[in-house]
């Protein structure tokens, strides 16, 4: 069977096409990321999809309300595409209990702050508070840097179980960015320990040439580390003093924003660190 033709059973005998499936949330990003609704001949430019295709799928995903179109017949993403969480989510909570000791990093500092989520080894920037410096580049909702060489990277291997850092990693020789990046897994792992044991972790030149940072985790009641907060400049005005006092303050606004955060148990059980502390009908 083609993989375009690939389809999936479910419990109720119903199929799934994935192939449709990928091709309709291909065209849903493209206009969560556009910045004027789109026509279908711009869509189908976009995606490389046929016209045809375009029109189905677009179809479909405005009888579920995910996608406009207007009077010229241009589509653009609806507010269940761009702004799909609850209100009171748990990660909308703690974005918006967050802003304030981001305020206070970013203005001890000078530095763009940010907190950031963990999913499994996945990296969310939850909220920034940005500084003078553009680090727009280094930003996105879904970090990707290599984790061996952010300083969120560090700080996410080094509460993940051998098993999940081995899987995140993948084999040897591990990526390495720039000249200052850790790639052998024994000195990764004895930098590991160094983060465990001080609360925090830090990256010179690591992740990107030219960019410092610092992270310090967030967790739960439980000691389950669900994010950090991180803190991140231009490594020729945030050189190794400033990083490292920067990390150490880090740390004490974690642990404090730990101990008062109404939503980071709520995180824990949500990406499935908590899991003592969820409802039994959700395991």
């Amino acid at each position: 069977m083609a993989s375009d033709e690939l389809t999936h059973a479910s419990g109720d005998g119903a199929k799934v096409d994935s192939s449709s499936l990928l091709r309709g949330l291909a065209l849903l990003e493209v206009l969560q990321r556009a910045q004027r609704p789109l026509s279908a001949t711009e869509l189908v430019e976009a995606t490389q999809q046929p016209l045809s295709t375009v029109h189905r799928l677009m179809q479909v995903l405005m009888g579920s309300d995910y996608v406009y179109r207007d009077g010229n017949k241009r589509y653009f993403a609806g507010p269940k595409a761009l702004a799909p969480l609850h209100l009171y989510h748990p990660l909308n909570v703690l974005r918006r209990e967050a802003r304030e000791p981001l305020r206070s990093i970013r203005e001890q500092f000078r530095q763009t702050s940010s907190i950031l989520v963990f999913l499994g080894a996945e990296r969310l920037v939850l909220e920034l508070a940005v500084e003078n410096d553009s680090l727009s580049p280094y930003h996105a909702t879904h970090l990707r840097s290599a984790l061996n060489g952010g300083a969120s990277g560090k700080l996410l291997l080094a509460n993940l179980s051998p098993d999940e850092r081995t899987r995140a990693l993948g084999t040897e020789p591990l990526l390495k960015p720039t000249r200052n990046t850790i790639d052998d897994l024994s000195k990764l792992e004895a930098e590991l320990d160094v983060v465990r044991t001080q609360g925090f972790a830090v990256a010179i030149d690591e992740a990107h040439l030219g960019l410092s940072a610092a992270a310090a985790p967030i967790a739960s009641e439980g000691g389950h580390v669900v994010g950090c907060f991180v803190v991140s400049g231009l490594s020729v005005g945030f050189g190794p003093d400033r990083v490292y006092e920067a990390a150490h303050f880090l740390k004490s606004t974690a642990d404090a924003f730990s101990r008062g955060s109404s939503a980071v148990r709520s995180i824990a059980m949500l990406v499935g660190r908590d899991f003592d502390a969820m409802p039994a009908f959700c395991r």
